[in-house]
């Protein structure tokens, strides 16, 4: 029982980070271009 509980969490926080990861990607890049552009001019 304990070892399928642990794979369960563990593939939860896999799923959570992926989503973590599809949320924060459009932020990340934005924020990447918005610093790449204030020193490209």
């Amino acid at each position: 029982m304990v070892k399928v509980t642990n794979l369960v969490q563990k593939s939860k926080q896999k799923v959570a980070s992926k989503l973590n990861l599809m949320v924060n990607k459009p932020r990340i890049m934005a924020s990447i271009t918005m610093e790449v552009g204030k020193y490209g001019n």
